[in-house]
Parts: structure tokens; sequence; C-alpha cells
């Protein structure tokens, strides 16, 4: 076997061991509570310290595994989370256990950077899926294995003697890592030059500058403590648009080729635009970043996933600093094109809750939305908007409606934060467009290591 495809299963033992010490203290947690006199509040407390230490651990683990040489950087790692795993049976009390599990978050927290680093240097591109689920693989057979082994050592030698145990596991593994990886010649996947730019405090605080001005962070930083995070985008809840993707779904205008949407409002003339939203007028980005994000989420929703957009944009009215009118072009994965044509200096003629217009083209005809909110297919009415209550098509209550009922059944949001990055995506290859005059892939705002 290549040596590469073996460093990949001593990672994945690495992950195995990692899953292995975590998951000790849950698995003994009855034996724990009645001879150390805890409740499950305290309990909880134990738990919940571990994960959130292992998760913001990681943000200062990942640039010191950047710069360092990740060969003994992994050795030190997996020594001191098995030093502190085989001290936890010394614990004598609550105070002393919290503070293992904190210190066993942290430590713990290297494995992941440090292991997709090692990959991501070992193996090439059309590698690397492999490579990972190889490495990855270990959460799973850690969670299988743990109970029976756990409980077996523990109902022979105590609690205390499982800890210890379970903790001595990594003195094998490190003397598999370090002979497994004596040859210099690997010393490449060790080390590789700093970035210009990114050596010293300086340059490790333009790198969490960066991260923290990330539109990606706040959701992967939700994702990572474990909360449910949707973005309240209630456009795509508007009745008539839901109506048509049912329309479109059960295939009434037949392979949909493309679209467009004309938004309208007029409070954005005179002296004061925006009377209800003034704020408007001080914004470096306005129409797309306020306005036609909603028509682009509403986009995905019908028509999947967004390929690129091209964007133009001017400023009207000089009582405002940003754009108040543009108009983008955009391509979708599936083939279907589309425009979103927008600003707010007149009314929709007739007015209505739809704040403009719509339509839908397929092989075997059209759906069109006046601003009145009906649906009309090949001109025909299809579904007449008697909606009378909430904002927009009720679409608000319908939103939130959706978010709870995502809470109770533990499904998945239509707009959960990091399905939402892919609007997020698009508005910034808006805008990217604007600035440089050319069509804007999302492929290139989403690709690794851009500061989006």
């Amino acid at each position: 076997m290549p040596k590469k495809w073996q460093i990949c299963i001593v990672l994945f033992l690495a992950t195995t061991l990692n899953y292995l010490d975590r998951q000790t203290m849950s698995i003994l947690a009855p034996a724990l509570q009645k001879e150390l006199h805890l409740d499950n509040e305290a309990l909880g407390w134990l738990f919940a310290v571990f994960y959130y230490a292992y998760t913001f651990s990681q943000m200062a683990v990942g640039p010191i595994l950047d710069r360092a040489n990740l060969r003994w950087a992994f050795t030190f790692a997996v020594l001191l989370w098995s030093v502190v795993s085989a001290l936890t049976g010394l614990a004598n009390g609550f105070v002393t256990l919290l503070i293992f599990r904190l210190a066993l978050g942290v430590v713990e927290s290297a494995n992941w950077p440090a292991g997709m680093r090692v990959l991501s240097r070992l193996l090439e591109p059309r590698e690397r899926a492999l490579g990972n689920g190889i490495f990855t693989s270990g959460t799973s057979v850690g969670a299988l294995v743990a109970p029976g082994l756990i409980l077996g050592i523990s109902a022979i030698f105590g609690w205390r003697l499982a800890f210890v145990l379970i903790g001595s596991l990594g003195a094998i593994w490190i003397c598999g890592w370090l002979l497994m990886t004596r040859d210099r010649s690997m010393n490449p996947i060790w080390r590789e030059p700093t970035p210009h730019g990114s050596d010293g405090l300086a340059g490790q605080r333009r790198i969490f500058q960066s991260i923290l001005k990330s539109s990606r962070f706040l959701p992967v930083l939700a994702v990572a403590v474990c909360v449910s995070l949707m973005i309240h985008e209630n456009w795509r809840w508007q009745a008539w648009y839901r109506v048509a993707q049912k329309m479109i779904a059960r295939g009434e205008i037949g392979a949909p080729i493309g679209y467009g949407f004309r938004t309208r409002t007029r409070d954005g003339i005179g002296d004061e635009p925006y009377a209800k939203q003034p704020y408007f007028r001080q914004l470096r980005r306005l129409l797309i970043d306020e306005v036609l994000v909603h028509h682009m989420d509403t986009a995905r929703f019908l028509f999947g996933e967004i390929d690129s957009v091209h964007a133009q944009a001017s400023r009207r009215n000089p009582n405002v600093i940003a754009e108040d009118q543009a108009i983008l072009v955009l391509a979708h994965e599936a083939g279907v094109h589309g425009w979103i044509d927008g600003h707010r200096l007149t009314d929709p003629n007739p007015d209505g809750p739809a704040m403009g217009d719509a339509f839908f083209e397929g092989e075997l005809g059209i759906i069109s939305i006046p601003a009145t909110g009906d649906v009309y297919r090949n001109n025909v009415l299809a579904w007449k908007n008697d909606v009378a209550v909430g904002y927009r098509g009720d679409s608000v209550r319908a939103t939130q409606a959706h978010f709870i009922a995502g809470l109770k059944a533990g499904g998945t949001f239509e707009s959960a934060g990091r399905s939402y990055l892919r609007t997020f995506a698009a508005v910034e290859a808006a805008y990217r467009s604007i600035s440089e005059r050319r069509c804007i892939p999302l492929s290139e705002i989403l690709k690794p290591g851009s500061a989006f």
C-alpha cells in the first residue's frame, strides 16, 4: 500500500481515538453521577463546556497549525488529549471534571484542522474526497465501538481505570505515527513556507479580520455551536410564488426556459427618499443588497442554484449614496436564464402587494404574476390572490411557521444559514460584476480561500 494511504489510515485511527476519548464521560455518566453525586444540570454543563471549548479553540489552533510542523503538532495534540483523558480518572468532583472537560475540548480541537491540512498536502485533488472519507469515518467507528469497549473496561476495572486505559491508547498511536512519518522526503508535508503578509501578530490579526468580515463566518459559527440558523428570507414565502413553484413542479409550463422580475415602488424619489427606511440613504450598497437580493433568492427557490451574474447599476437620486437602479442577468446551473430589473422610482401599474410583476416561461406556456399577486397561466387566471392579512401575502407568518415546524421536526430549513450563502454569493457577484464590468461566475466567489 502506498505510504500516503497508510498515513490516511493512521489519521483515521487518530479520529477514532478522538471520539473514544470524548465519549468516555457520556457513556460512564451514570457511574459518575452516582459516585460523585452529580445531578443532570451538572452533567449538562460537563457536556456543554467540552463542545464550546472545542468549537472556539479551533479558531486559535488553526493559524498555529498553519505555521507549525504538522508531524510534531499532531503528536503533541494526541499526547495532550490522551493525558487529559487519563487524568480524568483522578477526578473527585464536579470542579475537577469541569476543568478536565474544558482542557479536553481545547486539545482535541487540533484533530480536524491538522488532519485536513495533512491531507491537502499529501493527496492530489482527485484523491482528497477518498482521503477525507477515510479520515472522517473515524467518527462513526469511534461512536460504534465506544459503548462496548468502554463499558466492558468499566465492568472489569471500574470507571476510573476506563478513563486511564482509553487515554493510554494514545501512546500506541503516537509510536505508530512517528514510525510511519520518519521519512525525510515527507518534510514538505509537515511544513510549508509562511504566506507573505501572514507572519507575526500583524499577519494573524489580518487573517482573523478577514475571517470575521466574511459573510460565511456567522452561519458557520452558528452551525458549529449547534444553533439551528435560518435566514428570515420571506420573499420566497409570498403566496403567489409558492403557487407558481407548485405549478412549475407539476410541469404546467413544461421545462423552464427563462424568467423576469420587475420590482417597483415609488418611495425612492425626492429630497428625503425611503421615508420608512431612512437609513437607506447612507448605505454604500443599496438596491441590490436590500431589495433585489430577495428576487435572487426567489429565483434560486424556483429554478435552482445560480451559476453566474452580470449586473449594471446607477444612482439616479443624488440624495442617496449608493445604487438605486439596477438590472441583473442570471444564469442557473439547470440552464435557465433570467433577469431582474429594479428601482424604487415609480409605482407598478396596477399597484399591489407583490411590489412589481414577474413572468416564468416554459416550453409549454408562461406563468405571469402582476403586482396584485394573482397568478395567470397563458393569460388565464389560475389563482386569485385573496390573502388580505399579513405582510405581502402573509409571507412573514409563513416564514416563521416554517421555522417552528423545522425546529419541532428537526428538519432542514429552506433558507438555512449555510444554504443561504449561495444567495449572499450571488449578491457579491452582482457588485463585482458592476465594478469589473464582466459576467461573474459564482464559483469565483465561492472558491476555497476567497475572502467571501
